[in-house]
């Protein structure tokens, strides 16, 4: 008679989680983004029709519904969008950052909204015209400061050869303050990162231009309070991370992109062929940067083709590393922080790490957490735009 009391008191399991299938967000799209928003997950791509392109947001919410999509405000009737759309949310407002127009006169707009359903407002940050020209040279990138301001980075190029890299600050209307760090000139349009630190310092991971050797660099930046226009940061101090020698006669897109543990403690991740192989190396310091390991292989695959890594952090503090592989498509490394912390043998080797990939291949990923996973959403080979959460 002791098995009815046994059942009483054995607690009931939980019902596992139901995994959510792949999401196909839209039938044909390009240049995707997202950010997370609550439990799920705010995601905008590019559509082009041949005449004009569109950015479209939507919101994925945890079951795995859709919201209905909603269309960026046009600012450009006539050229549309130029790059991709980037955003950043902290859940009390999402905001938008995108360059539209011709090089010579182009646009850096910013746009917001108390929801991913919108309305959005836009607010135009710089512009170049015929009389007085600025080509904007790269992705302008968006990101929401501890306390909720957003900030825009983005380079110009303000007398040939000459790049600025300049970064504005919503609290100082954005007037934009002109940031040198090591490295010669900035890489024209090599991609570049801002974050904040969790002391409050903005903190910059970019390529430089040496004579055409384009190593990565980094800078932290500590923040003027109150704001000061066009003088709203302060080079604390700056460095290089790789030291490859990679010289190359253009642009590498391929990173960087950074990723802070603490105010200590930092990743970088790029792609070079200095090995032989187009492959995804990671760095790390430990001493807030007043010295940078010596790079390894995120993945060590000879036959790989890397392109375009990025880091997002799994809710249960883990590290995510999405790297492209031309062929195949994506794969995450995802790993303890220490694993990436350690040298020698790459990070996917190492015991703690596992490598997952969506059931459908996808290209061109951005990855965010999403419930309590994370979620890629990417290209597929027809053109469609796909969502999946990943597991574990």
């Amino acid at each position: 008679m002791l098995l009815p009391w046994l059942l009483a008191c054995t607690p009931p399991t939980s019902a596992p989680v139901p995994t959510l299938d792949p999401v196909e967000v839209a039938a044909a799209g390009e240049a995707v983004d997202a950010a997370p928003w609550g439990d799920g997950a705010v995601i905008s791509w590019v559509v082009d029709d041949g005449e004009e392109r569109l950015a479209r947001l939507a919101l994925l919410r945890p079951d795995g519904t859709l919201s209905n999509p909603v269309d960026l405000p046009a600012v450009d009737p006539v050229a549309g969008l130029a790059r991709r759309p980037q955003l950043a949310s902290d859940g009390d407002r999402v905001v938008v950052v995108w360059a539209t127009g011709d090089p010579r006169s182009s646009t850096i707009v910013f746009a917001e909204a108390s929801s991913p359903e919108g309305p959005f407002t836009t607010t135009l940050i710089a512009t170049g015209s015929a009389t007085d020209p600025i080509t904007f040279v790269d992705q302008p990138d968006v990101h929401l400061s501890p306390d909720g301001e957003a900030w825009v980075g983005f380079k110009a190029e303000v007398d040939h050869p000459v790049v600025e890299l300049r970064i504005a600050r919503e609290n100082s209307g954005w007037v934009p303050t002109p940031v040198t760090p090591s490295g010669g000139l900035v890489c024209e349009c090599c991609p570049h990162t801002l974050s904040f630190l969790p002391s409050g310092d903005a903190w910059l991971v970019l390529r430089g231009n040496e004579a055409n050797v384009r190593e990565i660099h980094e800078a932290r930046l500590s923040v003027v309070t109150p704001p000061l226009p066009g003088r709203d940061l302060t080079l604390t101090r700056t460095g290089q991370v790789s030291r490859t020698g990679w010289w190359v006669q253009g642009c590498p897109f391929d990173g960087p992109d950074g990723l802070a543990l603490d105010d200590e403690r930092r990743l970088a991740t790029w792609v070079d062929p200095t090995s032989g192989a187009s492959r995804a190396w990671v760095a790390h310091t430990v001493d807030d940067g007043a010295t940078w390991s010596d790079a390894r292989p995120a993945i060590g695959d000879d036959t790989r083709i890397d392109q375009q890594p990025t880091f997002a952090r799994h809710p249960d503090g883990r590290v995510a590393l999405a790297i492209d592989d031309y062929w195949t498509g994506t794969a995450v490394v995802l790993a303890s922080a220490d694993a990436f912390l350690d040298d020698g043998e790459p990070v996917a080797d190492h015991p703690d790490a596992e490598v997952l990939r969506p059931g459908r291949p996808l290209w061109d990923v951005a990855l965010v957490p999403f419930a309590d996973g994370l979620l890629a959403v990417g290209i597929d080979e027809s053109g469609g735009v796909w969502a999946e959460p990943l597991s574990p």
